[in-house]
């Protein structure tokens, strides 16, 4: 049974009725961070009144104070500004790096090479070089003399544009004779000239019979004989 006060202002028996001007205020009852304060019903408003200070050493020694937004503002910059430099150096580690340097390859000295005489690059050919004749298949030799005179003379006939010249063509063996008859171009071929010979065909009654195709100097230029003269 709900009864009345001495007061008989209604209150439920039991209860304690406070006078009005000692009632708290809402602000004071909830709370500066309340929702329900009077400045508004944000309810973080209350956090950002009541945030904690951070105190710090100031220029006399006796300590200041540093909101905590402030500081971890400044915290949160310093991260910032280290992640920037720290992936800047990220991507130009590569530039500080030496540059590799490709090693120059060792020349092979025979693609190069220089012999002293056409009879020192014809001995070296024999010790190294092709010395199996095949049919069409070229290969170096020596002019050892010119028998176009000993031929007319014989047979009673010059022709005044071929020479018939005496080869010594390589082999194994160190030189193998054989005999030419040469068109003349440019000039004559004379002893001791390096020329290429082709082989065309034999005969048993005279041996390899063939053509020269060129004339060389005693080098080698990349590998390659020098040519002087092709015919």
């Amino acid at each position: 049974m709900i009864g009345t006060t001495a007061e008989g202002n209604g209150a439920p028996e039991g209860a304690h009725n406070t006078p009005d001007h000692k009632k708290p205020h809402p602000q004071q009852a909830w709370g500066a961070g309340s929702a329900f304060n009077s400045r508004g019903s944000n309810p973080l408003s209350g956090f950002c009144q009541t945030r904690p200070a951070i105190s710090y050493p100031d220029s006399t020694g006796k300590g200041g104070r540093m909101e905590a937004e402030t500081f971890y503002g400044m915290f949160l910059l310093a991260a910032v500004v280290w992640g920037i430099y720290a992936i800047a150096n990220y991507f130009n580690r590569g530039s500080s790096l030496p540059t590799p340097v490709t090693p120059k390859p060792k020349a092979d000295p025979l693609l190069n090479l220089v012999f002293k005489s056409n009879r020192a690059f014809f001995d070296y050919q024999c010790k190294f070089g092709i010395g199996d004749i095949q049919p069409e298949r070229s290969m170096f030799a020596l002019v050892t003399s010119d028998i176009t005179g000993l031929i007319a003379r014989t047979l009673g006939q010059h022709d005044p544009e071929t020479q018939v010249l005496e080869l010594l063509v390589v082999s194994p063996e160190g030189g193998v004779m054989t005999t030419t008859h040469h068109k003349i171009v440019s000039g004559r071929l004379a002893t001791d000239d390096l020329v290429v010979w082709v082989p065309l065909e034999y005969r048993a009654e005279f041996g390899w019979m063939g053509i020269v195709t060129a004339k060389c100097a005693p080098e080698f230029q990349g590998g390659v004989v020098k040519v002087l003269e092709r015919y």
